[in-house]
């Protein structure tokens, strides 16, 4: 048994496939569905088509009780209704199965210091931001048992909030340019360190199937 675990695990909404690829390194099987064509049909060149699919979960056909785990990355804040997608994660997960979930948290330290250029609210895209309450219960009411709660070292929540106050208040467009990066690289100590102090800006959940 590998120490970070085994089996059969999907990605929602993969993006460039940082974790598909990492977690392929570590021994699991790894599945992936996505809506963007061009990210599909690049990670399709390296784990096959019959991997890693174009769409929407619920237009996906995995059979039921398939998965050892699932994962949605910055994926929840942009559904209309995440109530029916828990419910078919749920399905679609073995008994014991794990969900991760990491999503923007608010209240939180870095919403009170930027206000409405928080990357949590980023309207129009985010359509819900979850309280650490808020979606522990959505998973209670879907089947979950929550296993973990931890804020994550996701480091980009404060250059991208700058980043957005920049383009609204100055007029000036940083989003992934080198300054961006550059403003990452410099914060992100000082990021982590906050992370330890209280400010859970980004949530990482980990909820089982009962």
């Amino acid at each position: 048994m590998s120490p970070f675990g085994e089996g059969r695990m999907l990605e929602i909404g993969f993006g460039h496939g940082v974790y598909l690829r990492e977690m392929h390194s570590l021994g699991w099987d790894v599945f992936g569905c996505d809506i963007s064509s061009h990210k599909v049909e690049r990670l399709k060149e390296q784990f096959g088509s019959e991997r890693i699919f174009l769409g929407k979960l619920e237009e996906m056909a995995f059979p039921p009780e398939s998965f050892d785990l699932i994962a949605l990355w910055h994926v929840i804040e942009h559904l209309h209704a995440p109530g029916p997608i828990i419910e078919r994660i749920r399905g679609l997960l073995k008994p014991g199965g794990r969900l991760i979930i990491g999503t923007p948290n608010f209240p939180c330290v870095e919403e009170r210091c930027f206000g409405r250029w928080w990357i949590g609210f980023e309207v129009p895209r985010h359509l819900i931001v979850f309280s650490q309450a808020g979606l522990v219960q959505l998973l209670a009411e879907h089947g979950f048992k929550i296993s973990g709660i931890r804020p994550s070292l996701w480091s980009y929540s404060v250059p991208d909030s700058l980043a957005l106050f920049f383009k609204d208040r100055l007029g000036v467009q940083i989003w992934g340019g080198r300054t961006h990066l550059l403003i990452h690289h410099l914060l992100f100590p000082l990021v982590a360190l906050s992370r330890t102090l209280g400010n859970w800006a980004i949530l990482e959940v980990t909820a089982q199937k009962q």
